[in-house]
C-alpha cells in the first residue's frame, strides 16, 4: 500500500529489524499501566516473549532504543484493553529515534513519511538517478554540485527527519552514504528495488505516476538535473534536450518510457526511446544505453515553461537554447490545435469574432493556413458555424466566415 500512495508509517518496517525511541514519561507509562493488568513483571515479560531486566531497561529508559517487536506487543496490549492514547498511530508520531541494526538512526522521525509530495518526490527522484541503494540497503547520492546535495539532505530532513549520513569528495565528485535505516525506509516502505538499477530496471512508483503535477513536475526536474543534457546543436540543427538510461537488456529501461509518457502529460512530444551504445562495463558487464529526445522548439519551450531544470547552470543553457531559435515555434502534429483552441477562447474573452482572419492575426500566420485548420476543426466538432461567409458583391467583397467554439 505505501508503494501505492507514497506514505510510510512504523509499521510498514520489519519490526525485527527497527529499534525505536519514545519519550522516556511515554515508555515508562507503558510499562505502568501494563502492569496493572499482571500480577508482576515476570507475567508481563512473558506475556511479551521478554524478560524482566529488558522491561525495566524500556520503562527507565537505559538504552538508546528497544527493538520495535516489543514495542508493537506492548502497543496492540495496551490498545486491547482501550488505552488507545499508546496505539502506533499516536506513538509513531512522538519517536524521538529510529535505526537499523547498524549505522546512524533518524533522530525525530517524521512519521508518518509522505513522499506523495513535492519534496518526497525529489527524494524518490535522486535515488533514481544520480543515486541508488545497494544491496545491503544502504543509500547514496552522488553530485558534481553541492546545491544538488543540499536540495536532497534539506527534503530528508522535512519528509524523514535528521537522517544521518557521511560525506566525502573524490575529484570533485561529491559521496554522500545515508545511514541504513533510511534504506530500510526506501526499500520495505516503499518497495524501492536495491542494488544496481542497470540489473533491476525499477520502475517509478504508483503514486509518482498518478501524483499531482507538482510531484511530477519535481521528480521530472530532479532527473533532468541530474542525468539531463541540453546540445545546442551545429548550424541551426541538433538542438534538443536528451536523458539517457542504460540497461543491461538490449531495450529501454522501464523508467524511461514512464518519464516519456509524464513528459507527454504536461504536453511535451518526445522522441525515442531510441539506442544509442554499448557499454562494456570494467567489472565484465555489458548494458545498453538508451535515450529519449526533446528536438521541436515547441516542445522545448513547453518543457521550460512546464518542467524546466532546477540547476541554475542547466536553466540558463536552456534558456540560451531557446533564444538562438531565428524563427517562431511551428506547431507540429496535434499541438497547432491546442494552440488553435486557446486562441479561440481568448478572442472569446476578448469579445472579438472567431474568424480565420483574427485567428491568423493572434497566431502570427497567413489565412491560407488557419482556413485549413479551422475545417478540420468544422469537421471534429470542435468549431461550428456562427455566421457564413457572405459576398457582397463588386468591391465590397464578402464578409467573413464566423465560428463558435463548441469545447
Amino acid at each position: 500500500m505505501s508503494r501505492k500512495i507514497g506514505v510510510v508509517h512504523l509499521w510498514d518496517l520489519p519490526e525485527d529489524k527497527i529499534f525505536v525511541k519514545l519519550p522516556s514519561h511515554i515508555q515508562k507509562a507503558m510499562v505502568e499501566k501494563s502492569l496493572e493488568f499482571f500480577k508482576n513483571e515476570y507475567d508481563f515479560a512473558k506475556e511479551l516473549g521478554s524478560n524482566q531486566a529488558t522491561i525495566n531497561d524500556f520503562k527507565n529508559s537505559r538504552l538508546k532504543s528497544t527493538n520495535l517487536k516489543l514495542v508493537k506487543k506492548m502497543s496492540l496490549f495496551l490498545c486491547k484493553k482501550e488505552l488507545r492514547e499508546f496505539g502506533l498511530e499516536n506513538l509513531e508520531r512522538q519517536l524521538e529515534l529510529i535505526k537499523g541494526q547498524t549505522g546512524f538512526g533518524i533522530e525525530n522521525p517524521k512519521f508518518p513519511m509522505n513522499f506523495n509530495s513535492k519534496e518526497g518526490s525529489q527524494i524518490i527522484s535522486a535515488f533514481f538517478f544520480d543515486g541508488g541503494i545497494r544491496e545491503d540497503k544502504r543509500p547514496f547520492y552522488v553530485n558534481n554540485e553541492k546545491c544538488m546535495i543540499d536540495r536532497t539532505i534539506s527534503n530528508l530532513n522535512l519528509v524523514v527527519g535528521n537522517v544521518g549520513y557521511t560525506e566525502h569528495i573524490n575529484r570533485g565528485t561529491i559521496f554522500v552514504d545515508f545511514s541504513h535505516i533510511f534504506g530500510i525506509i526506501l526499500s520495505d516502505g516503499l518497495e524501492m528495488s536495491v542494488g544496481k538499477r542497470v540489473f533491476t530496471n525499477p520502475q517509478i512508483p504508483e503514486f509518482i505516476i498518478n501524483g499531482s503535477k507538482e510531484v511530477k513536475r519535481m521528480f521530472l526536474q530532479q532527473a533532468f538535473d541530474d542525468e539531463g543534457t541540453i546540445k545546442m546543436g551545429l548550424k541551426g540543427r541538433g538542438k534538443r534536450v536528451k536523458l539517457t538510461q542504460n540497461n543491461c537488456k538490449d531495450e529501454p529501461a522501464l523508467r524511461l518510457n514512464q518519464i516519456k509518457e509524464i513528459l507527454e502529460n504536461f504536453g511535451v512530444r518526445v522522441t525515442g526511446p531510441f539506442h544509442e551504445d554499448i557499454i562494456n562495463n570494467k567489472r565484465g558487464y555489458t548494458s545498453y544505453r538508451w535515450a529519449i529526445e526533446i528536438t521541436n522548439q515547441t516542445d522545448i519551450s513547453m518543457f521550460a515553461k512546464e518542467v524546466n531544470f532546477g540547476l541554475d547552470a542547466k536553466k540558463q543553457k536552456l534558456q540560451e537554447l531557446l533564444n538562438s531559435y531565428v524563427l517562431p515555434a511551428r506547431l507540429k502534429n496535434g499541438g497547432i490545435y491546442i494552440e488553435l483552441i486557446k486562441t479561440c477562447k481568448e478572442l472569446r474573452v476578448q469579445n472579438q469574432k472567431i474568424t480565420n482572419k483574427n485567428i491568423a492575426k493572434q497566431l502570427k500566420k497567413v489565412e491560407s493556413y488557419t482556413r485549413g485548420l479551422t475545417l478540420k476543426m468544422l469537421k471534429e466538432g470542435k468549431l461550428r458555424i456562427a455566421k457564413e461567409k457572405v459576398n457582397l458583391g463588386g468591391r465590397e467583397g464578402a464578409t467573413e466566415r464566423e465560428f463558435n467554439l463548441i469545447i
